[in-house]
């Protein structure tokens, strides 16, 4: 049982649990495969005062959207010339396929210049989530698949400082566990347009009303992200010489589906 509070002018509240039992009464609920991050540990990080569980000190972790967080990691820079953070979780004992979190810049260093930060997921080094987040950016959900066989996970926040100083980030309560993966599409499903003076469009064919889609280089830089239920996506130039983009579906409550080549021709 756990209370997390924001304490206001005259102080916090005391909360009661009036006699907890245990029973048998109702049917135990089943139990998701899954593993907290917080009980693997962490296995690195890039300073110890750089990397925070639960809250900043006694002050709490409170998301873009003004909620309250109970569990998970934060990285905040101890010192003023450090711009590059990270958490190192060794998960090589486990079988997990996905990581799920939400990720946020904490809504108390969001007024004023406070820069940008990059926020990375590695899996042995190899990127499995990566965005740019601003004082605007909302909470993101995050459901990352995981390479089969990885031992290391990374969290990292790279960041350009404002004149206010720098954001500090929060991931919340990040967990390992086993998810579906989206179904594959075929080359002959997606269709890449080149457009002199304007943006190329890359469209895909037989998706689902909830499908979305995502496009790749072949340096595995994200390109472009689709809306749910959009069929087509532009781009403002997806090169101007022949050459290969990459695109994945992902489909409700599943992992992004592995990526499937798909040629163009050149200008």
């Amino acid at each position: 049982m756990s209370v997390v509070q924001a304490k206001g002018s005259q102080g916090g509240h005391g909360v009661i649990f009036e006699n907890p039992l245990l029973t048998n009464t109702l049917p135990a609920s089943a139990q998701a495969d899954s593993a907290a991050l917080a009980t693997v540990g962490l296995a690195g990080y890039s300073d110890d005062d750089d990397v925070h569980y639960g809250g900043w000190g006694s002050s709490p972790f409170e998301k873009s959207d003004g909620t309250l967080v109970a569990r998970g990691y934060g990285l905040d820079a101890y010192y003023s010339s450090t711009t590059d953070m990270y958490g190192n979780f060794f998960i090589g004992d486990y079988n997990y396929n996905a990581l799920e979190t939400n990720v946020s810049i904490d809504n108390k260093w969001r007024t004023g210049d406070f820069g940008k930060s990059i926020i990375v997921i590695y899996a042995d080094g190899k990127t499995i989530y990566k965005r740019e987040f601003s004082n605007a950016t909302p909470v993101q959900h995050v459901l990352a698949r995981i390479p089969s066989g990885t031992k290391y996970l990374k969290m990292r926040v790279v960041q350009s400082r404002g004149s206010k100083g720098s954001h500090a980030v929060i991931f919340e309560n990040p967990v390992l566990l086993n998810k579906p993966v989206s179904p594959i599409l075929k080359a002959s499903q997606v269709k890449v347009t080149k457009n002199k003076g304007k943006a190329d469009t890359v469209s895909v064919s037989g998706l689902g009303k909830t499908d979305s889609f995502n496009i790749y280089d072949a340096k595995g830089n994200l390109l472009g992200l689709s809306s749910k239920g959009a069929t087509t996506l532009s781009i403002k130039q997806v090169g101007t010489k022949a050459g290969t983009l990459y695109v994945t579906r992902t489909q409700d409550g599943m992992l992004e589906s592995s990526k499937t080549a798909v040629s163009f021709k050149g200008e």
